[in-house]
């Protein structure tokens, strides 16, 4: 979740992704040009295109490794099978809130970014990008439908309704932290949400 570290013994295919994660991040993908990694990375045109075809391409493999960060963040906490479903939950929201805490990075999710950026003009990242929304609101719900199998989570509750709130309540707290370069307003818009969703508790 936290920004990105250049290693100096990645490979070079592993450099031009993750400058561009920095950059895209920052500036945005149309605003972020070739030149503007090359220059980072000291490399010609020619070097780059032998990794990748086009900037689209190297947009699709930021999108994936932003993909693969995030997995890898949100299993720390959803992928404590030892935990009950909404022991689970809990750790994830204290999970951000630290993450947070420790980085004071208001930039915001890179896929709501991109996707308000991209949606209109790029049909190709569009739909990546709502698959990916997609593929974890399918993460909220399993997890919500798991606590309300071991009666942790009230009979009523509507998971995939709920699981869609997560993600669109985090992406717009998100937003709001960029916007107003406020990382407290996320941490507390992160508690408020956590304990509305303790609530639902059925004990």
């Amino acid at each position: 979740m936290s920004n990105l570290v250049i290693g100096k013994h990645y490979p070079t295919r592993e450099k031009i992704v993750e400058i561009a994660c920095i950059l895209m991040r920052k500036k945005g993908f149309h605003a972020t040009t070739l030149d503007d990694i090359l220059k980072e990375l000291g490399m010609s045109k020619g070097s780059f295109f032998y990794y990748f075809k086009s900037k689209e391409a190297l947009g699709y493999a930021v999108i994936e490794r932003f993909r693969e960060r995030l997995m890898n963040f949100t299993d720390l906490s959803l992928g404590q099978v030892n935990k009950s479903p909404m022991e689970r939950l809990n750790l994830h929201f204290e999970n951000l809130i630290n993450d947070f805490s420790q980085h004071q990075c208001p930039t915001g999710c890179p896929f709501g970014m991109l996707a308000q950026e991209l949606s209109e003009r790029h049909p190709g990242f569009r739909l990546r990008l709502a698959e990916i929304f997609d593929e974890f609101s399918g993460l909220w719900q399993k997890l919500l439908e798991e606590a309300k199998a071991m009666g942790e989570l009230y009979e009523a509750v509507d998971c995939k309704a709920l699981a869609d709130f997560i993600v669109g309540d985090l992406q717009g707290a998100l937003l709001l932290m960029k916007t107003t370069q406020d990382v407290n307003r996320l941490k507390r818009h992160l508690f408020h949400t956590r304990d509305y969703l303790t609530s639902l508790r059925a004990y």
